[in-house]
């Protein structure tokens, strides 16, 4: 189950006898929940720039069999 930081934040527990502070629950699944955003992102920025620096690369192969062929000919 992939989650989202809406899901986190709208989390619903049950409540029970000495259960936990709703308040603290929700408090947390909120820290959880930006947290949660700041990783996606962080995430999607990185493969972002792991696809470009992968197209970066291609390049250069080419670039380098291009000039291992004028070396040889």
């Amino acid at each position: 189950m992939k989650l989202n930081p809406a899901d986190i934040t709208h989390q619903e527990f049950n409540r029970a006898l000495r259960g936990y502070n709703p308040d603290e629950v929700s408090a947390f699944l909120e820290v959880v929940a930006e947290n949660y955003t700041e990783l996606s992102d962080e995430n999607r920025a990185l493969l972002q720039k792991l696809k470009q620096t992968e197209q970066d690369a291609e390049q250069l192969r080419s670039k380098l069999e291009e000039n291992e062929k004028t070396l040889i000919d």
